[in-house]
């Protein structure tokens, strides 16, 4: 028992000792806290120095862009259609007589003026060709032989060896059997007219377009043959009845394109009507001779009909154009800086837009970021490496 109170008596001032260290300690830590937090809260009382250095601002980098020149170049506002080839003047060849048509020209062959296409076998025509002909020949002999009479008796009559009542009676024999043997003639003429009906011929230079019927095949008066087309050929284009009020007519400027060829034509005629559930009007535009020998009835072509046109006329790439409710504006990129300026934009074609602006032909025009720049800003350009490259808003990495 006396032995713990003394080990308890010597360890008391131990103790005392550390709590009095930490105490310190903590008074020391409060001192700090209070100070800084008064530093801090000079500036905000006034007390700030007037020598204080100045603390530098941080600086916005450029934008990265990409950047197109202003052109001069030819635009054109166009409404574009496809249009099909046929031949300007297209005839149907009517079976004319029965019978079995016998040949029939191949679709797609050429044919001259009056060169057969259809050939109809007709056996009752020939049949009545020799029954018509052996008439002629029987009224022929006929005739002659009344004639002769006629002759005779008109001699002897002029003796006065027989009464003028008989040679007024030969004179009328003769004069019918003439009469007969004409109409055995004509007769002969209309049955080899018939004839020739078994034979279709080209009625001008062409080409057939379709067949209708098939060799072999019975056919009676008025059945279609086949379809053939002259050599003139044109394009026919149904317009819609919105876009024919916007004044296509007679000689409004057409550009036609065939695969690569290219063909600067003009609308030749407009039907009057419009036709159809569409309510679409017929536009005619005739092909000069010298048009592709390749083209033929049938084919597809774009018809741009150009209601529009500027030439050498101050251009922009499309996406260089900036638009936000009634105003349009491009940046024009000079020194490293964005300038805004606006524009009234007119025709559009191929991605270019007609501009009216205060722009040199030369300037250089943001294509890219454009919802991001603003009149002055810091731009870093890079110039595009084709048109391909500024068709596309894109953003640059």
């Amino acid at each position: 028992m006396r032995m713990r109170m003394q080990l308890s008596q010597r360890s008391r001032p131990k103790t005392l000792q550390a709590n009095t260290c930490l105490q310190v300690s903590l008074r020391a830590a409060i001192s700090r806290i209070l100070l800084l937090g008064a530093l801090l809260a000079l500036p905000h009382l006034g007390c700030s120095t007037e020598d204080a250095a100045p603390q530098p601002t941080a600086q916005t980098p450029p934008l990265a862009i990409r950047v197109a020149p202003v052109l001069r170049r030819d635009l054109r506002h166009a409404l574009s259609y496809i249009g099909t080839v046929h031949a300007q003047r297209e005839v149907k060849i009517l079976a004319r007589i029965p019978g079995t048509l016998q040949w029939l020209a191949d679709e797609g062959s050429k044919v001259a003026q009056g060169k057969p296409v259809a050939i109809v076998a007709a056996d009752e025509m020939s049949a009545k060709i020799a029954r018509v002909d052996a008439e002629v020949r029987r009224v022929g002999a006929e005739r002659d032989l009344r004639c002769t009479t006629y002759e005779r008796d008109q001699s002897l009559g002029d003796d006065d060896a027989i009464p003028k009542s008989k040679v007024d009676m030969s004179r009328s024999a003769c004069d019918t059997a003439t009469a007969a043997l004409d109409a055995a003639r004509a007769s002969a003429r209309e049955a080899r007219v018939g004839n020739q009906k078994t034979r279709e011929n080209a009625p001008m230079s062409g080409r057939v377009l379709q067949r209708l019927a098939e060799p072999g095949q019975n056919i009676m008066p008025g059945m279609p043959l086949l379809l053939f087309g002259g050599d003139a050929t044109e394009i026919r284009v149904p317009v819609a009845q919105t876009d024919r009020a916007l004044k296509i007519q007679p000689g409004t400027p057409v550009r036609v394109q065939f695969g690569p060829k290219l063909l600067d034509l003009s609308v030749s005629a407009v039907a009057p009507l419009a036709m159809g559930p569409g309510r679409t009007t017929e536009v005619r535009i005739h092909l000069p001779e010298d048009a592709p020998s390749s083209l033929q009835s049938g084919m597809a072509a774009r018809v741009d009909f150009v209601l529009e046109e500027q030439m050498n006329t101050l251009a922009i790439p499309e996406n260089a154009l900036w638009e936000f409710g009634a105003k349009s504006a491009v940046f024009v990129v000079d020194a490293g800086s964005a300038r805004e300026v606006a524009v009234e934009p007119g025709i559009r074609e191929d991605g270019w837009v007609q501009v009216s602006a205060d722009i040199a032909a030369d300037a250089k025009v943001a294509v890219s970021n454009l919802d991001m720049l603003k009149d002055g800003a810091r731009v870093f350009a890079v110039d595009s490496q084709s048109l391909d490259s500024v068709a596309g808003d894109e953003v640059l990495p």
